[in-house]
């Protein structure tokens, strides 16, 4: 284990999803195509796949057990998929259900991203559902 905890996790995953965020896929890129949530062309994140990006992104390690581990603390995946599609439901209601779940958690020590790395801090693409 890497000493990263599932509520940093949820933190890191906030700040993700509110540099672009959206619905019925896991991530996508600039276009709109669905792409997986860890490939460098995503430029936004559904709930879930920005918790599978932070616990890729703080641990070095795709399939670190960490996603589960804090996609529990809310309920699941599942339930966090369903919250994340909800009609009506914004990025920044995301993040904090995602930062609530991480609320016990220690800053992160990270640096601070720039909006410089090319994704449009704006959801490209969002689903009506």
């Amino acid at each position: 284990m890497t000493g990263v905890t599932p509520e940093q996790v949820l933190v890191v995953a906030s700040e993700i999803v509110l540099r672009g965020w959206t619905q019925k896929a896991t991530a996508r890129d600039f276009a709109g195509r669905p792409v997986e949530s860890f490939d460098p062309v995503a430029v936004c994140w559904c709930a879930c796949g920005a918790v599978d990006r932070a616990a890729a992104e703080l641990t070095g390690e795709r399939y670190s057990g960490l996603y589960e581990q804090a996609c529990d603390l809310l309920g699941g995946d599942q339930s966090l998929l369903r919250f994340n599609d909800l009609r009506g439901q914004t990025a920044e209601g995301v993040a904090a259900r995602l930062r609530a779940g991480g609320c016990v958690a220690q800053p992160t020590d990270r640096p601070a991203r720039s909006s410089s790395d090319g994704a449009d801090p704006k959801n490209p693409v969002q689903e009506e559902g």
